[in-house]
């Protein structure tokens, strides 16, 4: 798990106007920097995705598992917002696995 040193607080960062907006298969990331000596992730997955909390706080574990796995917090100077998308049901778990793992956030 990520530590909580290095997540992302969603109301400050609407605050902000992010400055790069990259789209995946199934999740938008976008990105502003902080002047910070490292990156804050966080991950916005919505109702429409799955109704249960349970399932949501899983997407919600793969991609902040991603992120600690690759050492992207240490990367210097960014916010990153993480939007799923509902078509992450289409794939199974293991291929999102695959597609976050091997994805470039920053």
């Amino acid at each position: 798990m990520l530590a909580k040193y290095y997540k992302l607080n969603i109301a400050e960062f609407i605050k902000k106007r992010p400055s790069f907006v990259k789209k995946g298969p199934f999740f938008a990331v976008k990105i502003a920097a902080n002047g910070l000596s490292y990156s804050r992730f966080g991950v916005v997955v919505g109702k429409k995705v799955n109704k249960r909390a349970t399932e949501r706080n899983k997407i919600k574990r793969i991609f902040y598992e991603a992120i600690r796995v690759r050492n992207l917090q240490n990367i210097a100077g960014n916010d990153v917002l993480i939007i799923v998308y509902p078509e992450i049901n289409q794939f199974a778990r293991e291929e999102v696995i695959k597609a976050v793992k091997g994805y470039e956030f920053v």
